[in-house]
């Protein structure tokens, strides 16, 4: 999923037919609207954040059909810029809990 997102990111395509093959519901709506956010505002994404992923439930425990996952992830490396020029454009911060994040 996370890969599909980083993906798409870099044109903020938030109409990927990806996204929708590893997310649904509110994970696959928060994503969409992080692109589609910015697609209008005009930004990309270049990098990928980091993520910890780890199952916290799934059931039935023999053949789980419904599985709960937790994630924390780090946005230091994935950076906004521009797309008509691509200059860096990432002062909402980034990184992990907000945690300023600059380029290089």
């Amino acid at each position: 999923m996370w890969q599909d997102f980083a993906e798409a990111g870099s044109t903020s395509d938030w109409q990927s037919s990806k996204l929708a093959q590893h997310a649904t519901g509110l994970a696959l709506t928060n994503l969409s609207r992080g692109l589609y956010a910015d697609h209008y505002n005009g930004l990309v994404t270049k990098g990928e954040a980091t993520h910890d992923a780890r199952v916290m439930s799934a059931e039935p425990a023999n053949e789980p059909t419904r599985v709960i996952v937790t994630d924390c992830s780090d946005s230091t490396n994935a950076l906004k810029y521009r797309a008509d020029n691509e200059s860096y454009a990432d002062w909402s911060g980034g990184g992990e809990a907000g945690t300023p994040s600059r380029p290089g």
